[in-house]
């Protein structure tokens, strides 16, 4: 059996096969710690033994590769996205030019972050949510988180949450893995 979307009601049937979960691309590294171990739980506790996960990692690599990864080419555009979308479908009044993109990278621990941060003080308003938001100069708006992971860390992971890591699979740059893991 294939679980998707609505992994719980699939995974909770009463299938007799052998499910497998597939968590492709790499969202998992978008959830904090605390976060990421709860989800991979509760997929866990809708599975039984013996039952596979296909989940989806991107690697450490080059610090400056993964920089130049969030900052280069669309991203800016790609993020600003989000404002737009909350003037089209909220009636707000953001000007996406009061806004830059920043990324930062912790090569220590793995963690990255995106933000957009206000260029000046400024007031927005966004009618459907009938709020007003202030922002100071350099205040940032929090986008999402971007963990990157080593081979022991996803191994670690697995383990945690009672799984047990049985292949993995790399880009050619070694950048990227998908990594198949079985309940216990």
């Amino acid at each position: 059996m294939i679980i998707y979307g609505h992994y719980k009601e699939v995974a909770k049937s009463e299938n007799q096969g052998r499910k497998a979960v597939f968590f492709i691309g790499s969202t998992i590294g978008n959830l904090l710690p605390l976060e990421c171990d709860k989800f991979l739980h509760e997929v866990a506790s809708c599975l039984k033994s013996g039952d596979l996960m296909l989940i989806g990692f991107d690697l450490i690599k080059s610090p400056q590769t993964i920089i130049d990864a969030y900052t280069l080419g669309p991203n800016e555009a790609f993020y600003k996205n989000i404002l737009e979308r909350i003037n089209n479908q909220l009636e707000g009044n953001f000007d996406l030019d009061n806004f830059e993109h920043y990324f930062s990278y912790n090569p220590i621990n793995g963690l990255g972050a995106t933000f957009l941060i206000s260029k000046k003080e400024q007031k927005v308003r966004i009618e459907a949510c009938e709020s007003e938001v202030f922002f100071q100069p350099w205040e940032q708006i929090h986008i999402s988180f971007h963990q990157k992971y080593n081979t022991k860390n996803i191994k670690e992971l697995a383990e945690k949450v009672g799984f047990e890591v049985i292949h993995s699979f790399y880009d050619s740059q070694k950048y990227f893995s998908d990594s198949i893991w079985r309940l216990k």
